[in-house]
């Protein structure tokens, strides 16, 4: 009679382990992508309406907090989704709007690194070039020069107008804006 208490204690203490082992190994449940999308729009209506006194209150913070979250769950839920790449641009927009610069930078960077496809690279590569010519400090000229590099091999279709703007800035790119206008200004003297 021992042995088979014996091998009962031991099947339930194998059993036991087994459940514990199965609920903490087991993937945390994603919601659908229907789910999520009807969370950001709710979100963004709330974003929309803070965001009508034109200042940034604590319901604003809140809102953009909010959405932030649902734009984030779905990306990270869906990685590979085109949408997925809508998500962290809205992100890469909001901590740009909110001026946590380095937030911004850093998911504007994820997007690039994450959608090399993705149809508005050109727009956030100039919202980085801008971010680093103007609210980095100290200006950094080498991420610059990267980021006009990168914006004029990725955007040869673009007007010409817009080209040569970049391609002048990335000539001047060691010179601050300050200091190519001021150049400018002389020019037209």
């Amino acid at each position: 009679m021992k042995v088979s208490v014996s091998l009962l204690n031991l099947l339930g203490m194998l059993f036991c382990a087994f459940i514990v082992t199965a609920a903490c190994s087991s993937e945390p449940e994603v919601r659908k992508r229907k789910e999520i999308k009807k969370d950001i729009k709710t979100a963004e209506k709330k974003v929309t309406e803070a965001s009508k006194s034109g200042a940034v209150t604590a319901e604003f913070k809140e809102s953009t907090d909010e959405l932030m979250t649902a734009l984030l769950e779905y990306y990270h839920a869906y990685p590979k989704d085109k949408y997925s790449a809508e998500c962290v641009t809205k992100v890469h927009m909001l901590h740009s709007a909110l001026g946590n610069v380095e937030k911004a930078v850093a998911y504007g960077d994820t997007l690039l690194d994450q959608f090399p496809k993705y149809d508005n690279r050109a727009q956030v590569i100039e919202s980085l070039i801008q971010a680093y010519e103007m609210d980095i400090k100290p200006r950094n000229v080498e991420k610059i020069r990267g980021y006009l590099e990168l914006w004029l091999a990725e955007n040869k279709k673009a007007p010409k107008e817009k080209i040569e703007d970049m391609e002048y800035h990335l000539k001047f790119v060691s010179m601050s804006l300050e200091e190519r206008m001021r150049m400018n200004m002389e020019a037209l003297d």
